[in-house]
Formats: structure tokens, sequence, C-alpha cells
């Protein structure tokens, strides 16, 4: 991947390659960004670059033979660790290396990629995965063993803060003194989870949320998407390419928008045998349709609030969204929604964590219909 493939962050490429250039290669770096923000896709430019033999000044090449290498994610010197599970097919000891494969395809179709894409891509949505210590123990060995190419080695570390405990401490000396000509580097999404012992051992590039322009010129021409259409995407996905790219799938986002009146209109009525109907529908949708459900669920009733308040300068939202809250702002009590806000954030943080889904639909149901009782 190039950095010219990589939205935003120009600042960031720059410093990135100056220090290239100049000799300046940190041997082990973090890359830091919001979900859907281009952290993997700005350490594989990163990567591509290093191994590039034809540098230009402001990207690689793309045509040498490294470059054609890093664009089918096959270099050689390339060692990549992901979080994965045991599965039926895989021995009793696995590792990152039996997800080397369906890594590289989600990665090439989407550099972008977060962790719900990676567990249904593979099947692991009902699995606890991590990095296990037999992967700490391959990337040892690895990163010990001389380049094939002659140049540098790169061990990508795909999101750390899933580390399992016990592989943390296999992996601290090769961290902090690796062999000549060896790099890791980090990809996270939520560095405060990583373990202070590998954090302390990295230097952190952190990346700035994508600017809208960006998103919505993607939008519009990668994906076909029309101006106004690409604008009020970008008014909700704030700064997640991954979101932005879901919201242009006009069968998905309406899917969302329709649960989303079916459920307030029956928590409204305090209906509660189809407030049970909705939990069970809800359970039967996959983890994506559920945690995108949730996410706008955010995303408008902070739009509410923003009504409410009159800070209409705040507002994010589309035509056909100011057209629901017109109605649906004043029948909700703004001090009661900014806690159930907390409650859905907590739900999120629990669905990517396998717990059962019409439990906590129920339980969340049932806890808001007070709020819209007292209103009527």
């Amino acid at each position: 991947m190039k950095f010219a493939d990589v939205l935003g962050n120009t600042e960031v490429k720059q410093t990135l390659i100056a220090g290239i250039n100049a000799g300046r290669v940190p041997h082990a770096q973090l890359f830091v960004s919001r979900e859907g923000g281009g952290n993997l896709a700005m350490a594989l430019a990163y990567a591509q670059y290093i191994f590039c033999a034809d540098k230009r000044e402001n990207d690689s090449c793309g045509v040498c033979d490294g470059c054609r290498k890093m664009l089918r994610l096959v270099h050689p010197d390339l060692f990549m660790a992901m979080p994965g599970s045991k599965r039926e097919s895989d021995p009793k000891e696995w590792s990152s290396k039996h997800f080397i494969e369906p890594f590289r395809e989600a990665v090439l179709a989407n550099p972008y990629l977060s962790l719900e894409d990676w567990l249904e891509h593979t099947g692991l949505q009902d699995k606890v995965v991590s990095i296990n210590a037999q992967t700490a123990n391959e990337i040892v060995h690895d990163m010990q063993m001389k380049s094939f190419l002659g140049s540098y080695k790169i061990c990508l570390i795909w999101l750390p803060e899933l580390f399992y405990p016990t592989a943390v401490p296999k992996l601290l000396k090769i961290i902090e003194e690796p062999p000549a000509n060896t790099l890791f580097l980090l990809v996270s999404e939520n560095p405060d989870k990583i373990m202070a012992t590998i954090l302390s051992r990295t230097q952190t590039v952190k990346l700035n949320k994508i600017p809208d322009f960006e998103i919505m010129d993607a939008l519009m021409n990668r994906f076909g998407v029309e101006m106004q259409r690409a604008q009020e995407i970008v008014n909700i996905s704030d700064g997640d390419y991954n979101r932005a790219k879901w919201l242009s799938n006009e069968e998905s986002n309406s899917q969302s928008v329709n649960l989303f009146r079916e459920w307030m209109l029956a928590v409204y009525q305090g209906n509660i045998p189809q407030l049970l109907q909705f939990s069970e529908k809800f359970h039967g949708e996959n983890h994506d349709v559920q945690k995108n459900f949730l996410v706008y669920a955010l995303h408008l009733f902070r739009e509410s609030i923003i009504k409410v308040s009159g800070a209409e300068d705040l507002a994010r939202n589309t035509s056909s969204e100011r057209v629901f809250l017109e109605k649906f702002a004043k029948t909700i009590n703004p001090e009661a929604i900014i806690e159930i806000r907390g409650v859905i954030d907590d739900m999120v943080w629990q669905l990517d964590r396998h717990a059962n889904a019409k439990m906590l639909m129920t339980a969340l149901s049932l806890r808001m219909v007070p709020i819209f009782v007292k209103k009527k």
C-alpha cells in the first residue's frame, strides 16, 4: 500500500518519510488511531516505503519487486501477527500463522479492517480471540533470522491490546533490543489496554481524525456515492472510514434506521411483549448489524439532545433524520438519555466480548420505558 492510498494525515506521512530518508527509523513504533482511522493502512504504507528499492520523494514507487510483494502482502521479510483462536481444524498449538492467508484476504479487501470485520471473516464471532504465547514464540524465532532480501525485517503486530498475558514476557527483550535492521510495527485502536511493559518500549505514531472532505471524496470517487448523500454520510461517520463505507450501502443503512424506529415505537408505547419480540429479533442479527444499530442509536440520541438544547450548529444529521428528530426529540428526557448513552456504550463493549445480545437488549429496553412514559 502506498502513502497516497491512505486517507488524511499528510503531516504524519511526511514525518515518517523524512525519518526513513534520514536514517532515523525507531525499532519499535506504535501506530494509533480510532477505529476506521487508518492505522493499519499507514503502517503497511510505511513498511512498503522501507522495502521500496526506488523510493520517491513522497512515496514508494509501487513497481519495484519489494513494492509488488507488499501490494500482495507476500514480502518474505514481513512477519504479521494478529488475534485468533483455536478452531476445529487447528492443531492443539495454534498461532497467528494459521490465520495468515485469511488475514491477507481481509486486509487486501479492506486496509481499514476492524476487529468485527476480522471476526466475521474468520468465523470467530463466538470465540475469545488473542495473540497467544505460541505466536510470541514464533515472533522471537523468526525475527532473529536474517532477512531474505538483505534489508530490514519487519514484524507487524495488529491489535497488541489483545496479547494474552503469558505472551507479553516472551517479547519484551526482543522488542527492547532487537537484532540489527529489525523493526516492530504495532497497530492499535486502544493503546490504554496495552500492557505497560510493551507500551513503554514503543514510540507512538498518533494519527489524527481523517478530514471530512477526504472521506467525502473517497465515497464519491471510489464508491460512486452522490455528493449530497456523501455529505450526509460524512456528517454521521465522524472520521470513521469503515463506518462511512458501511453507510454508503443504502440497504445496510436503512436496515438500522428501520430497526431503530421499530424499537423506539415499542419503548414509547411501553409495549413489553413487542419489546421482548424486538430483543429476539435483535439477537438473530449478526454482530455487525447489532453493533451498527447501537452506534446509530447513539448518533440519534446525540442529535436529539442537541435538538432539545438548541445547539443546532453542532448537529451532524441527514435531511431525513431531521424530519424524524423534529418529533422524536420532544418525547425524550435529555438527562436520562445522557445516562442511557453510557449504558449503550457499555452494551457495545459487552457485545464485542460475546455477551448474550437478547438479554442485553431486553434490559436496555425495559430501562428506557420510564424515560418516555414520564414525558407522556
